[in-house]
């Protein structure tokens, strides 16, 4: 269910195809306003889900398989965008949702952020990883 007030339910229910990048029938990518580093996009879900705590994914399969696809996604796009990342097993690539209260739109997404390495100090504080407000679809699947 889309809300009217979510601006990322806005670029999915006008179809700008100008700002998606990428979707399929569960999942968007559209750049970041603010880019982080010469690659940062967001994987977005298309049905309005507030955030990653609004998710089940230790008890519901499809809660998990979402996290999961978002994270495959994310990097089958990444590396059509730029081969390197592939190259070096994504090592420089920074994948994360931020939690609330740190969440200014409230619609899941997930931050996909390269080269991490060329982010400035706000950057890296603002999206350090696992900390108490950003955190790797890894690590909140229990795989980290």
């Amino acid at each position: 269910m889309a809300s009217d007030s979510c601006v990322f339910c806005g670029v999915l229910s006008e179809n700008k195809e100008d700002k998606i990048l990428w979707q399929n029938e569960t999942l968007a990518i559209i750049a970041d306003h603010k880019p982080a580093a010469k690659h940062h996009f967001l994987v977005i879900t298309k049905r309005h889900i507030t955030d990653v705590r609004s998710l089940n994914y230790k008890e519901k399969e499809e809660d998990r398989i979402l996290i999961e696809e978002m994270l495959t996604h994310a990097k089958t796009f990444l590396s059509s965008q730029d081969p390197a990342t592939q190259d070096n097993n994504f090592g420089d690539v920074l994948f994360g949702f931020h939690y609330p209260p740190f969440i200014l739109v409230k619609h899941l997404h997930m931050h996909v952020i390269y080269p991490a390495s060329q982010m400035g100090f706000i950057q890296r504080n603002l999206f350090r990883q696992n900390s108490y407000w950003f955190k790797h679809p890894e690590y909140i699947l229990g795989l980290q």
